[in-house]
C-alpha cells in the first residue's frame, strides 16, 4: 500500500500518461479513418483495429 506522497506521485503521474495516451490514440484513430475511409467505419472494425493498436 502506498502512502502519503508515493501515493500522490504515482496519480499525478498516471494522469499525465492517460492524457497522453489518449491524444496519441485519437491521433491514430484519425489517421486510420483517413486512410480506410468506410472501411474504418464499419462496425466493429474500427474496435478491433484500435485494440491492435493497443496490444
Amino acid at each position: 500500500m502506498l502512502r502519503g506522497g508515493a501515493k500522490a506521485m504515482l496519480s499525478t503521474g498516471s494522469s499525465r500518461w492517460e492524457c497522453l495516451e489518449a491524444e496519441i490514440r485519437e491521433e491514430d484513430v484519425a489517421v486510420l479513418r483517413e486512410r480506410l475511409g468506410d472501411e474504418f467505419e464499419r462496425e466493429g472494425t474500427n474496435a478491433i483495429i484500435i485494440a491492435e493498436l493497443a496490444g
